[in-house]
């Protein structure tokens, strides 16, 4: 995305983003395909209680403004942006100003559409936006489908019409998701997370075994000679450290003319508290199994998301990246979290966070899952125990996302 708005102050963005954030209670969830890969998210967007007027009718714009940068804004994947409640003719007006949003889709509820809503929404599709429909209780005009991409409904019985894509929300057990793929559905809203885990018969697959290998190396100061040797070891892991390091998302902060092909110079330029954060990331990234894709989306995001929060709180990045991205590894590999981490050396606040939301890091973990679930009183609640504002929290899940949708989506 080139990031523009035909009436975005470029010397006010700053400021203006950072109040209007503050009025709003965001969530979000992935969009998940029948092959389970994530097609995209779903942000939802709400007022806080007590809102003036004026700041409601700048709903979708303050989330808008926040996306036109290129460092908050997920470039690959679908965006459905769900402002409750909908003001159509301002939120079409608003999103109309901006010029890159290709892959942005507005949701609409399908029992307040009106005869001229629907008019509007047409001339909208005609200037490239585009719409997915909210489930409706009672059927539109058949004429009518051709304005949606896709129509989101709770799960249901029986077989779907297939006149629109469905996708189907509210999924709670990986048995819900596949009652949906029966009923016709082509993608989920949201994914699983607390399924039963059961252990592998088998132990740790090559790479991530790798993988706690270097954390176990790097744990206790091993050089970088050794460190080399042990990513040549596993030639997967190597080449994805080499296209972690060298993507747009996650350059070097020096400046480089040519991509880094060593692996000892890619070692020497993170170093190694920064390596482990990398490792962190590529120990989700490596699974095998698409299966697991939603869950090391979700990961990643999670990592992500901490880290920004603790530029705010003065918290360890590295730290919190890793509580957030070792979150879900149990759900991920199907191992246990200690035979995950009986040979890695991680920092105790880490490890009780992850195990049992418990120490210092457990309430930031409770806020990222709060905010998964959509729970505005709850994330407003984790927040102040936290210590960050809602507009902290809200730039800090738009950027996570955009980083996530960098290193994952392909």
């Amino acid at each position: 995305m080139d990031g523009s708005l035909h009436r975005l102050d470029e010397t006010q963005h700053a400021t203006d983003q950072g109040v209007a954030l503050d009025h709003l209670r965001l969530g979000w969830r992935p969009i998940v395909g029948r092959d389970r890969r994530v097609l995209g998210v779903r942000i939802e967007i709400s007022v806080a209680p007590g809102t003036a007027e004026t700041s409601s009718a700048a709903t979708l714009g303050a989330v808008i403004a926040a996306l036109a940068d290129q460092t908050t804004s997920p470039s690959r994947g679908i965006v459905v942006l769900a402002p409750t409640p909908l003001s159509l003719i301002a939120d079409l007006q608003t999103i109309g100003q901006w010029k890159s949003k290709a892959n942005v889709m507005l949701e609409v509820d399908a029992d307040a559409l009106t005869a001229r809503q629907l008019s509007l929404i047409e001339a909208s599709q005609q200037d490239g936006q585009r719409f997915v429909l909210r489930s409706s209780s009672q059927p539109l005009p058949r004429e009518a489908h051709r304005l949606f991409a896709a129509v989101i409904d709770a799960p249901a019985q029986g077989k779907h019409d297939g006149v629109l894509p469905l996708w189907v929300r509210d999924v709670h057990t990986r048995s819900d998701v596949e009652a949906a793929m029966t009923y016709g559905a082509q993608a989920t809203i949201g994914w699983p997370l607390d399924e039963p885990m059961v252990e592998p018969s088998a132990g740790l697959e090559p790479t991530r075994r790798a993988v706690l290998d270097i954390v176990r190396l790097i744990q206790g100061d091993a050089d970088v000679i050794a460190l080399e040797r042990a990513f040549k070891s596993e030639p997967s892991l190597a080449l994805m450290l080499l296209s972690v390091i060298n993507s747009p998302a996650f350059a070097p902060t020096s400046a480089q003319n040519a991509p880094i092909t060593s692996l000892r110079h890619a070692i020497l330029v993170l170093g190694y508290k920064r390596l482990v954060r990398w490792l962190v990331l590529l120990l989700g990234v490596s699974s095998a199994s698409t299966r697991s894709m939603p869950l090391v989306y979700m990961a990643v995001q999670r990592g992500f998301f901490l880290e920004a929060l603790a530029s705010q709180v003065g918290g360890v990045r590295d730290d919190l990246f890793a509580v957030g991205a070792f979150s879900l590894l149990q759900q991920i590999t199907g191992h246990s979290h200690e035979r995950l981490f009986a040979s890695a050396a991680l920092p105790r606040p880490v490890l009780d966070a992850v195990r049992a939301h418990q120490g210092v890091y457990g309430v930031y973990l409770a806020l990222a899952e709060v905010i998964e679930r959509g729970d505005a009183i709850g994330s407003e609640r984790a927040g102040q125990l936290v210590g960050v504002s809602m507009g902290q929290i809200n730039a800090a899940l738009l950027s996570s996302l955009a980083a996530a949708d960098a290193i994952t989506m392909n």
